[in-house]
């Protein structure tokens, strides 16, 4: 698979390289109640 990507060059010439794409992943989270909080303890630690 090829992709061609542009950007602004940050000096002349021809790099080969791999090339990797960041992104900021999704921390988001669900607050919610637990009923039996010393299962989900042992559950956490296994």
């Amino acid at each position: 698979m090829t992709e061609t990507l542009r950007g602004i060059a940050a000096s002349d010439g021809v790099a080969v390289a791999p090339a990797y794409l960041l992104v900021e992943p999704d921390l988001s989270f669900e607050k919610k109640s637990v009923a039996d909080v010393e299962a989900e303890v042992a559950r956490g630690t296994e």
